[in-house]
């Protein structure tokens, strides 16, 4: 936070922000970039970045200074150094992405699932010293902070009609059993949920799919604003690639209909609606599944199998 709000005037600061988050945007769309082969023409390779530089919450974050694409654009940046397998950058990225915990623990836990042990343990170490250095500059230890952040956004949710939040589930269950019954059940449902398919798929499962469910599952973890939904730009860029390669026209329709979820400038008040919630639960699960069963059906060791069977059929047919 000190780096990317540092202690000096008004005046300078927001230009110093300002071109922090160029740089930020930079690097998300690298990164979507990069998902694409030099094989695809240069319209097919900016298609991703555009798709998701396109997305309307990247406006309201940055307008409200939030830090939602300063953590995208760190876990962009993991995933660019964990295909360099440079483990130590990763970690450093993964860590620096945890300043917002609500967003970034399920990545965290991504990076356990998928074996990467050592930008693990680098994420930690960088946390540690972080936190130890927070402890003596703001003369707070760690768990008191994290303990007074909760306390205050529990206290966001008033009740069922509350429209400051955007994720209608965790506003219902609070209605009905409180604040912090409602965020544990709604946190354990989804990681449990999140969890078993990244674990039992893991060997068919790319990193950028992974990382991917994780920014989708984070929408219904637990607090969320429409700002927040600058995460699924990951998602965006992954699905995006996969309709340059396929080209189908019911690839092209849920492409859309992902992008209809994303693009349109709607108001605060339409993003609580009970209508724009469904609809976004309804196409970003349904994304969600499509990307998962695509790595699964083209990457498993079954279907490495059968593709070897078809292509010696086809060697022996054309023999």
């Amino acid at each position: 936070l000190t780096v990317l709000i540092p202690p000096i005037p008004w005046h300078y600061s927001r230009i110093y922000f300002g071109a922090a988050t160029v740089g930020m945007l930079w690097m998300i769309a690298t990164w979507g970039r990069s998902l694409t082969s030099v094989e695809n023409s240069n319209v097919e390779r900016l298609l991703p970045v555009v798709a998701c530089l396109t997305m309307f919450p990247f406006a309201i974050c940055i307008s409200y200074g939030q830090m939602t694409v300063f953590v995208t654009a760190m876990i962009c940046a993991c995933l660019l150094a964990c295909k360099s397998e440079r483990h130590v950058l990763a970690g450093i990225c993964l860590a620096a992405a945890c300043v917002k915990p609500h967003l970034a623990a399920l990545f965290v836990l991504a990076t356990l699932f998928q074996v990467r042990l050592r930008t693990l343990l680098v994420a930690g170490g960088v946390l540690l010293l972080a936190s130890s250095a927070t402890w003596v500059l703001a003369d707070t230890n760690p768990i008191d902070l994290l303990l007074k952040g909760t306390q205050k956004s529990g206290g966001i949710i008033s009740g069922p009609g509350d429209i400051r939040l955007h994720n209608r589930l965790l506003v219902f269950l609070a209605g009905v059993m409180g604040k912090f019954p409602a965020t544990v059940l709604l946190a354990s449902v989804v990681t449990t949920t999140w969890a078993v398919v990244v674990l039992k798929f893991r060997k068919s499962l790319r990193i950028e799919t992974v990382f991917a469910l994780s920014a989708i599952a984070a929408m219904f973890l637990t607090y969320r604003k429409h700002y927040d939904v600058v995460l699924l730009s990951i998602p965006m860029a992954v699905l995006t690639v996969h309709l340059i390669n396929r080209r189908t026209a019911a690839l092209l329709g849920l492409w859309l209909m992902f992008g209809l979820t994303v693009w349109p400038p709607i108001r605060d008040t339409q993003w609580a609606s009970a209508l724009v919630f469904s609809v976004d639960l309804i196409v970003w699960t349904v994304v969600a599944v499509f990307l998962a069963w695509q790595d699964v059906a083209t990457l498993s060791p079954d279907a490495a199998d059968g593709k070897q069977v078809q292509a010696e059929a086809a060697v022996y047919g054309a023999t």
